[in-house]
């Protein structure tokens, strides 16, 4: 099933959801087992601590209420003992009523038993001595002592169990408390893996086809316009690359269209252009009749520009076999330091009108064994042309060319105004042109770099170009062995 991104976000965020409530379900869970564990050493355990200090006190007031009537014949000692007694009673009851464990209860059943054989006790005895009755009174004094000690040991033994089960419960709080914590911290840990897988997951659900897509946006910045995008998921992006591969076939078409259109131009031109350039230099030799030193200059004007259009002409063409696969190359042995100098002859009038300099480094044994000689002579041309055109007067150049683990480098320096890093890759394209222009500049064709890019790459290598704004250009190109 393919989710829309409107899916995997809700789906992503409601499993986050789901995993983090389950493990603060979790730890809330063993906060409340904690808590009630506490809750019941304090409500229930050290509420019979309590009494049985209030019951330890009570028997002994009674006790000594007991002994005060029967020296005094007060009645009042006589009442106190009773509230006493009641006192007990209640106390007693709410114990039993608390009481959570058999130990506590046997005991506390222990103390009622032998309380209330001690309350028999003194009730016989006070009655006798309200009715002047003595016989009785020291038998029963030993027998209430022995009750009352029993009373008193098993109040002692109900403190000390219950002291060993609050220790129990301590230990056992403890240790749920340690493993609690053990386990709420791996709880944790795997929720954190799950919530990072989760959000990477869905993340890159939506940004893996996205970045696909700002890739092929670069490719077509680059004028490839293959429509081989690929995506299937989420239905949205599906959508946009279904548009986008017809915008490639479409770019495609305008592409083809244009480059046949300028063969189709090309072609057309060079024979009238051709015809043009041999007529005016007919009229040059005079065969029309006698040329006017003006009429000369106007020829002369006339012919350069004929040469113009017509390297127009053959540029076009050249690009066009090139990129049509059409393009014939003559690969030999050749001397690239030779060819060098020999593009730096050629351009020699440009390089004096602007007293420009050129520094070479290499040397005359350079060679390469897979050169079309032509061709690199051109790739030569356009690369020095282009410095030059770019160059201030009195300028310099830099050409050198060197072996290296890739290859042989070829490196062409000038001190130009500089291309912006961000042109750097564009000006290789057909009909493209550096954004900064000199006081000297003049348009060209765009096509000289592109030709450069064409004929390295048939030749297996690799053209670039290093700038920076204001320190001039720098065009490399790398032709491996």
């Amino acid at each position: 099933m393919k989710l829309s991104i409107f899916s995997r976000l809700a789906l992503g965020y409601f499993v986050i959801f789901v995993i983090l409530g389950i493990v603060n379900g979790y730890t809330l869970w063993q906060l409340h087992q904690i808590s009630r564990g506490t809750k019941q050493i304090i409500n229930i355990d050290e509420r019979i601590l309590e009494i049985k200090k209030k019951l330890v006190d009570n028997i002994l007031s009674q006790m000594e209420y007991e002994k005060k009537f029967a020296i005094t014949k007060d009645s009042i000692f006589y009442e106190q003992f009773l509230s006493s007694q009641s006192d007990f009673q209640n106390y007693l009851k709410d114990a039993l009523y608390i009481a959570n464990t058999k130990d506590k209860t046997t005991y506390l059943n222990q103390i009622n038993n032998s309380y209330s054989l001690y309350n028999a006790l003194v009730i016989d005895d006070l009655e006798s001595i309200k009715n002047k009755k003595h016989f009785s009174i020291v038998k029963n004094e030993i027998e209430k002592e022995r009750l009352v000690d029993n009373i008193l040991e098993d109040l002692k033994a109900l403190e000390t169990s219950i002291m060993k089960d609050v220790h129990r419960r301590m230990n056992v709080l403890s240790e749920a408390g340690s493993s609690s914590r053990k386990l709420t911290l791996i709880m944790w840990v795997t929720a954190l893996v799950l919530v990072l897988f989760t959000s990477f997951f869905t993340t890159r659900s939506i940004t893996k086809p996205l970045t696909s897509l700002m890739e092929k946006t670069k490719e077509i910045s680059k004028g490839i316009f293959k429509s081989d995008l690929k995506i299937t998921s989420p239905p949205e992006m599906m959508e946009l690359t279904s548009a986008f591969n017809a915008m490639c076939d479409k770019l495609n078409k305008v592409e083809k269209m244009k480059s046949d259109f300028f063969s189709t131009m090309s072609h057309e031109l060079r024979t009238p252009l051709t015809s043009i350039k041999e007529g005016i230099g007919l009229l040059q030799e005079g065969v029309g009749g006698t040329v006017t030193e003006k009429q000369q200059k106007l020829l002369s004007i006339l012919t350069e520009e004929s040469n113009r259009l017509i390297g127009l002409v053959n540029s076009l063409l050249d690009i066009a076999k090139m990129e049509a696969g059409m393009m014939t190359y003559n690969f030999g042995h050749e001397n690239i330091g030779l060819l060098i100098q020999q593009s730096i002859q050629e351009v020699a009038p440009l390089v004096e009108s602007k007293k420009i300099k050129i520094w070479l480094e290499t040397t005359d044994e350079l060679t390469h064994p897979r050169i079309d000689r032509e061709r690199m002579l051109q790739v030569l041309r356009n690369l020095i042309s282009n410095a030059i055109k770019f160059s201030s007067e009195h300028g310099q150049i830099t050409i050198s060319a060197y072996l290296e683990e890739r290859g042989l480098l070829i490196s062409v320096q000038d001190t130009g105004p500089g291309i912006p890093k961000e042109n750097l890759y564009a000006i290789f394209g057909k009909f493209q042109q550096p954004p900064v222009k000199t006081s000297e500049w003049t348009k060209g064709t765009g096509l000289g770099l592109a030709i450069v890019k064409n004929i390295v790459v048939a030749h297996g290598g690799e053209v670039w170009a290093e700038s920076d704004i204001g320190q001039g250009s720098t065009f490399f190109v790398l032709l491996p062995f």
